[in-house]
């Protein structure tokens, strides 16, 4: 992340704080928390800082009241790190996401692979027919965020709230806490900001989203318990397991619905029994090169030419 994109970055976290009367924090407010100089924080956001000093980027993480594992991506993406920074031999994601896709068909539970903008780039038939989500109408829909995660979950359309039952809000705030810390290293690109207007019109995302970004006594579930209450099989009880993988192009996740209990591994197996586990292909991957105005068509040979949408999307799947 370049010095723009990480001020750029800054200041959408400090958009985001909100304080009790619901009024964005100011550069003025910002400033005097973090013990920082308003001249430093504008120069910071303004993407005029050449060398970023640790300590000035810890305080003001503290001070937007990120948790300790944002504070650390933070600091990560102020120097410059990127996941692949971390590991000895980053993998290629050439190789990486079909040896994710073979291992989500060989999953006898319901699975899909997410990238760090949430976009669901892959799951399995048995995930579609545990979910009711009809990949049809959602390769109709006009928008960036045709196959974003979250779209899934708070778009009233999807129904989803009716099939997670009671613990439908729990489940929400988590996996929004979730996509605000994960999705820091990308925050501040042109993709992102196509999608992120398009969820705030979910009322409860924005709801969500716009909250104080965790309490510091709330534990961060990266497992996370769900219940589904499926039409033919009953309560259905997970465990939602993500397994991150670093990419050359981002992290990719694999997440698992892993049965917590006799009756709802009985019912997997039906479901995959019936339907199959073939992989279903939805968001593109990698991700086309993005303007501010939409996909940048480059010569052929020098990225990917896949569209993004809207209006259109080619997806090898049906109904």
């Amino acid at each position: 992340m370049d010095y723009k994109s990480f001020g750029l970055l800054i200041m959408m976290l400090r958009r985001e704080f909100r304080n009790d009367f619901d009024q964005v924090m100011t550069q003025q407010e910002l400033a005097s928390i973090a013990n920082v100089s308003v001249v430093t924080l504008q120069k910071m956001e303004q993407g005029r800082m050449a060398r970023m000093d640790p300590d000035a980027v810890l305080n003001i993480a503290k001070a937007l009241n990120l948790p300790v594992q944002a504070r650390q991506e933070l600091l990560s993406v102020s120097q410059g790190l990127t996941d692949s920074d971390y590991i000895k031999h980053p993998s290629e994601t050439a190789d990486v996401f079909p040896a994710l896709v073979e291992s989500m068909t060989n999953l006898q539970t319901p699975a899909f692979i997410a990238d760090t903008y949430g976009d669901v780039l892959a799951c399995g038939q048995a995930f579609l027919e545990l979910t009711g989500l009809p990949v049809k109408k959602m390769n109709e829909l006009p928008l960036y965020s045709r196959h974003n995660l979250i779209r899934w979950l708070c778009a009233p359309e999807f129904n989803q709230r009716t099939l997670l039952g009671h613990g439908y809000s729990q489940y929400i705030h988590q996996v929004v806490m979730m996509y605000k810390l994960n999705s820091l290293s990308v925050r501040s690109t042109p993709y992102f900001q196509h999608i992120l207007p398009e969820l705030n019109r979910l009322p409860l995302f924005r709801k969500e989203w716009q909250a104080p970004f965790i309490q510091q006594d709330e534990p961060m579930k990266m497992m996370l318990p769900v219940s589904v209450e499926h039409p033919e099989h009953g309560v259905m009880n997970f465990m939602c397991m993500p397994h991150a993988t670093f990419a050359g192009q981002g992290t990719l996740y694999l997440v698992n619905f892993v049965a917590m209990d006799g009756r709802t591994g009985k019912a997997c197996q039906k479901l995959v029994e019936r339907v199959g586990n073939q992989a279903v292909y939805l968001s593109p991957w990698p991700k086309p090169v993005m303007g501010w105005d939409g996909p940048v068509d480059l010569p052929s040979g020098q990225a990917s030419r896949v569209s993004m949408y809207p209006p259109a999307v080619n997806v090898m799947a049906s109904d």
